[in-house]
């Protein structure tokens, strides 16, 4: 799968291109399947991901029970593996801001995006979305994707050393690693 989603950021680039943030989902869902510990089981699983795609598009999924038929699908379909644990096992990644689905369930029609994540029937799932308001537990922020693609091992590698030699950009490497180990 080509995780390159449209044209270079600029003519001499051999590896900056310009990628859509909303792919994070996809990336992420295509990424999981090559992982070794996958079962078919889901009694066996420690964990449960829901490749469910929301927020696409402007008008689609924008009502405060996006998400219901969701719930009812799985409540229906494994309803032991969907109430083990309370849900706590389950998780989703989100390719948009946690706001946009946060809106108050009072609101319908919803000033913008969704009440997907207040509603309660999802309130113990875990959340990976790129900006996670701060309050709740269950929504993680992961980082939006990046635009930089290298075309081989060698030119990523190369790339490293130029940052590491860099004085500008230590500072900017030394953060975010801190923000990923200490999030």
């Amino acid at each position: 799968m080509a995780l390159v989603t449209s044209d270079k950021t600029h003519n001499k680039s051999q590896s900056w291109h310009r990628t859509d943030t909303l792919i994070l989902k996809l990336i992420f869902h295509r990424r999981i399947l090559e992982y070794p510990c996958l079962t078919v089981d889901p009694n066996l699983a420690n964990a449960v991901y829901l490749p469910y795609y929301a927020g696409y598009g402007p008008n689609v999924n924008s009502s405060m029970e996006h998400g219901v038929r969701l719930f009812e699908f799985l409540q229906s379909d494994a309803p032991d593996i969907w109430e083990r644990h309370r849900r706590h096992d389950h998780f989703l990644v989100m390719a948009r801001p946690a706001w946009d689905f946060s809106q108050p369930l009072k609101n319908d029609p919803p000033i913008w995006g969704t009440s997907f994540l207040e509603l309660l029937e999802f309130y113990n799932i875990t959340a990976l979305v790129p900006e996670a308001r701060p309050w709740p537990w269950q929504e993680h922020a992961v980082p939006y994707p990046t635009s930089f693609h290298p075309t081989n091992l060698a030119f990523f590698e190369a790339w490293i050393q130029r940052v590491r030699k860099s004085k500008e950009h230590i500072d900017v490497v030394r953060w975010r690693w801190w923000g990923w180990c200490h999030a």
